[in-house]
């Protein structure tokens, strides 16, 4: 056993004592949250064995993270059923922001080896493996950013860019070529049979453009009713759209803007709202089956009372 870490001023080098002593950063955890979980948290993590105090502190951190974060999803505070692997791949899927493959499967590590001390189980075979290359979707946090920039930038040329790139990525998941063609005229439309309902006409299909992004649509084809909503596009370079967003200014706290996430990011909000297998490829044109598996990480699952189950056996969890 080697090494010792810093905890509340103080330098530790017994891994029990870390577990005992450790106290989470309230930008993670609130006190509230926290006074309401350490017990069951410090619980669980002092029944693993840690090979170092930095690896004590790891394992409680993250079991306090992974805990906190289920009780945000409603889970009931079992910690059975918080260290399961289902509640970790979850947690490790979809409650760590933007880390990278490498930086998520360490969490999971450490999860896995408190998980195994509660019981004999191995951990299951990971089910979304590294080797995927398909982008995490953007946060809400980071979209919430893209407007805020869109609205802050220099001249208008941009603003009309960053505008239409989020309308059409995010709010229709539109392919970059795809969004450097749409015009108001011969594209956007009204649906029919109801007139809160705004689509994208596209050579291969129609998709409907998500509520939130409705009003920024409309200004823009009330803007710039002729040629593209994006203006004009230069055919002389090689990657179009890479040449209309370079001027683009974002704030350093903020991820590169890509059209391949934004069009995953709305995939993901789309199966989040139920929409269905065939219905979804139908929206979204041409997806491969190793892009939804990628994708499916990113999917809540409905937890509360198992209500998936319901849904497979064809019954409502609410009768």
């Amino acid at each position: 056993m080697v090494g010792i870490v810093s905890i509340g001023g103080h330098r530790v080098s017994d891994p029990r004592i870390v577990v005992a002593v450790y106290e989470p950063s309230s930008a993670s955890v609130s006190p509230a949250e926290w006074n309401a979980i350490r017990t069951k948290v410090r619980a669980v993590v002092g029944k693993a064995e840690h090979g170092s105090p930095r690896a004590a502190l790891f394992a409680a951190r993250y079991t306090t993270q992974l805990t906190a974060w289920a009780i945000r999803q409603d889970v009931p505070l079992d910690m059975g059923r918080i260290m399961s692997s289902d509640m970790i791949d979850r947690f490790v899927a979809t409650g760590l922001g933007n880390l990278q493959w490498s930086s998520k499967s360490s969490v999971r590590s450490h999860l896995w080896r408190v998980a195994r001390a509660q019981s004999s189980a191995e951990p299951p075979p990971v089910k979304y493996p590294r080797l995927s290359t398909l982008s995490a979707p953007y946060s809400g946090d980071v979209i919430a950013g893209f407007w805020e920039a869109a609205q802050a930038q220099s001249n208008d040329r941009r603003q009309r860019v960053l505008t239409t790139v989020l309308v059409l990525g995010a709010g229709a998941g539109l392919k970059a070529s795809e969004i450097l063609s749409v015009t108001a005229a011969e594209h956007v439309g009204r649906h029919p049979g109801d007139k809160r309902l705004w689509v994208i006409k596209l050579s291969d299909r129609i998709v409907p453009v998500r509520v939130a992004f409705v009003e920024a649509l409309k200004d823009l084809c009330s803007r710039y009713p002729v040629g593209p909503l994006i203006g004009r596009v230069s055919q002389r370079v090689n990657d179009p759209m890479g040449a209309m967003i370079k001027g683009i200014e974002l704030p350093a706290h903020l991820p590169p803007l890509r059209c391949r996430r934004l069009r995953i990011t709305w995939m993901v909000s789309i199966l989040s709202d139920d929409v269905r297998i065939s219905e979804f490829q139908t929206l979204a044109g041409t997806v491969s089956a190793k892009s939804l598996e990628g994708l499916a990480p990113y999917i809540p699952v409905r937890v509360k009372d198992r209500e998936y189950f319901f849904k497979a056996a064809g019954l409502d969890a609410q009768a």
